[in-house]
């Protein structure tokens, strides 16, 4: 069996029994993967995931931080993009089954794809849509973002846990929704493949797995260096962001060769 062929069969088996938009999803990945692995030239769906403009949220309020903020204020935009994160997070769930996977890792190939904004989208979604606790993890050391979005400090955070400075429970914010946190990357770190405190990372996620239900992080994109290869053996699964008539060809194809060796590829999401 070729690599190709395992990669669409384990396509297939993560998808049976899925439909509506399950179904078509499951048919955009298994097309996407075929031709990305075959080197064909590819195109995007004709209908693309939405990318809104990217936002910084208000400020913090008494229960720390505000869900919400991850969205567009546009009462219109934040209907369209909640609507398609929907079935794109009952999607995945499908795909992971019940009492299955529960890290998932959000990457690129090249940096502008969007990691930060659908990461927080889909583990904001998924607080409304399923029960248990979720954690949005920036897990991008040396460019950290995600606390601009909630007008918070990204300090303490994940860098200041690793390094032992502060416990974990100390680290991640509460929001305005009960099931529903937010780690910080924390002070950023020059070169993070040489931080010592890396180390600490299986330990911590061994952790964070029994402190919540499902956790989304938000990694560098592949092309920035080894942190986010680095993190994949400790995750369950991936989604892949691909830039739309900009991601090449042969780096699309390595990048999906990795995370399926990796836990698996939960799909691809295309951005123009």
């Amino acid at each position: 069996m070729t690599f190709e062929e395992e990669a669409i069969k384990k396509v297939r088996q993560g998808s049976e029994g899925l439909k509506g938009p399950g179904e078509v999803l499951q048919k955009m990945v298994e097309e996407a993967v075929r031709k990305v692995l075959a080197g064909a030239p590819y195109t995007p769906p004709s209908v693309p995931f939405p990318f809104p403009d990217e936002g910084k949220g208000p400020s913090a309020g008494e229960a720390g931080i505000r869900m919400e903020a991850v969205f567009p204020t546009d009462p219109k935009k934040k209907a369209v993009l909640k609507k398609e994160l929907s079935a794109l997070a009952a999607s995945i769930k499908g795909r992971i089954g019940p009492g299955g996977k529960k890290v998932i890792l959000v990457t690129s190939v090249e940096g502008g794809a969007g990691i930060g904004p659908l990461c927080a989208w889909l583990a904001a979604s998924w607080s409304l849509l399923f029960s248990g606790n979720v954690l949005l993890l920036d897990g991008d050391l040396e460019n950290p973002s995600l606390h601009r979005w909630f007008g918070i400090d990204p300090t303490p955070g994940l860098t200041e846990v690793l390094s032992g400075r502060n416990r974990r429970e100390e680290a991640w914010r509460k929001s305005d929704r009960i099931n529903f946190y937010f780690l910080p990357a924390g002070e950023p770190v020059s070169e993070p493949c040489l931080w010592p405190g890396w180390e600490g990372w299986p330990d911590l996620l061994s952790l964070l797995r029994t402190d919540f239900d499902v956790l989304f992080i938000n990694a560098p994109p592949l092309s920035f260096g080894p942190e986010t290869e680095w993190m994949l053996p400790w995750v369950d699964a991936s989604i892949l962001i691909l830039k739309a008539h900009e991601t090449l060809r042969e780096a699309a194809r390595q990048a999906v060769k990795k995370l399926e060796r990796s836990g698996g590829l939960l799909g691809i999401v295309w951005k123009q």
